[in-house]
């Protein structure tokens, strides 16, 4: 709601609550900066976007607004020509899509033939785990079959991508494009290869000056990415699980989301609406299908089993 009104810092809950419901103004950006169409929203109030959030996600549309999501992570422009052309002097027809990062960014997908050219994946990781995580639930009556496992090998890697990317739109805008406020500096930074990808959150404090306060979000995104690393490279060559550990780690996919959500908080960014889905999604619980008394599960047995010491 801050966002919609232009409010710098955000509002707080309450200062929202007294605004009566108003239209907010909206509009669509050229390239130039310039305004290519304006118009009025309906009437909004926080009220309103609770009970939107309510539902499971936010519909702007339906309440004539633009899309909410970041404009330097989120804005995807696709490129996915079907054709090959060449003029007389046997030069190709190109289609160049501009990163968000900013104009000084030195790379720029560039593709003259058959093939796809994405800005930014942000969008397409976010759908990928709502799709992902909602699909091992409602199948999980099929857990023992390759595609459900395959499945949690993919939910797992597209978290770690989530929190990676984010880091490093942030890593380059800062470098290349930097908000006001921003600070970079690149022997206190680090590179941003050949390191752990935990130690890059330190990037988030080190270029904004705010701190994530997400000890718990970043214990249950590294249960993910530790996960993840053991599906990729099979050190141990053996993989197990229980539905109960699955449950849990389900949930830590709502935990990457909230610590996805604090970085942007810290960068001053908004969320996506794939975004609040998985952050608004139902937490997971296991329910066996038969009645039999059961043990809590004990700490040698399932994933526990499988891991080195």
């Amino acid at each position: 709601m801050s966002a919609y009104l232009g409010a710098n810092p955000a509002m707080s809950r309450s200062k929202l609550l007294k605004l009566p419901a108003q239209r907010i103004k909206c509009w669509t950006a050229a390239r130039d900066g310039s305004r290519r169409r304006e118009w009025e929203s309906e009437k909004l109030s926080i009220g309103i976007i609770e009970q939107e959030l309510e539902r499971g996600g936010f519909d702007y549309a339906k309440l004539n607004l633009t899309d909410p999501a970041c404009d330097w992570l989120d804005a995807q422009v696709v490129a996915s020509p079907r054709f090959h052309m060449v003029d007389q002097a046997g030069d190709t027809l190109k289609f160049q899509i501009p990163t968000t990062i900013g104009d000084k960014f030195p790379i720029v997908p560039l593709i003259d033939r058959e093939g796809t050219a994405i800005s930014s994946p942000q969008r397409a990781i976010q759908t990928r785990i709502l799709a992902l995580r909602e699909r091992l639930v409602g199948q999980s009556s099929s857990f023992e079959s390759d595609e459900w496992f395959q499945d949690l090998r993919n939910l797992f890697s597209e978290c770690t991508s989530l929190v990676d990317v984010t880091l490093h739109q942030t890593y380059y805008r800062a470098k290349y494009n930097p908000m006001t406020g921003w600070a970079f500096d690149a022997a206190k930074l680090g590179p941003p290869y050949g390191r752990r990808l935990v130690d890059k959150l330190a990037w988030v404090h080190a270029i904004t000056g705010r701190h994530l306060n997400a000890h718990e979000d970043i214990n249950g995104f590294t249960r993910i990415k530790n996960l993840r690393n053991h599906l990729q490279h099979f050190d141990p060559p053996c993989f197990c699980f229980t539905l109960e550990d699955v449950a849990t780690w389900l949930n830590d996919v709502k935990a990457t989301a909230r610590l996805a959500w604090k970085i942007r908080l810290a960068v001053g960014s908004p969320l996506s609406v794939p975004l609040m889905q998985i952050l608004l999604a139902p937490d997971v619980r296991f329910v066996p299908k038969d009645n039999r008394p059961r043990q809590p599960q004990p700490s040698t047995v399932g994933y526990a089993s499988c891991k080195w010491p």
